[in-house]
């Protein structure tokens, strides 16, 4: 599932790594300590200059809905069709 707030994109990713529901607290603390480690080295690659990929599967969704915006099909019925096979 794709969210545009950052909060819920980081929650969805923490809990996608932790992989349960109640971890132990050392398992959430060592968890949490791979996250910072994996943003530092993003922030780290930001700051030197280089570009952060984005994540291929939203890159061409992204792009998908682009060419429907720009170029419409003649019929809303097919447009909507369309925007609704891409979300």
């Amino acid at each position: 599932m794709r969210t545009n707030n950052g909060a819920e994109a980081w929650h969805r990713r923490l809990s996608s790594i932790i992989q349960c529901q109640h971890p132990t607290l050392w398992i959430f603390i060592n968890n949490i300590k791979i996250e910072e480690h994996f943003i530092h080295c993003q922030l780290v690659k930001l700051n030197a200059g280089q570009r952060v990929e984005p994540n291929k599967k939203y890159l061409n969704y992204s792009i998908r809905l682009r060419h429907l915006i720009k170029y419409p099909l003649r019929s809303i019925l097919q447009q909507l069709d369309e925007l609704a096979h891409n979300l």
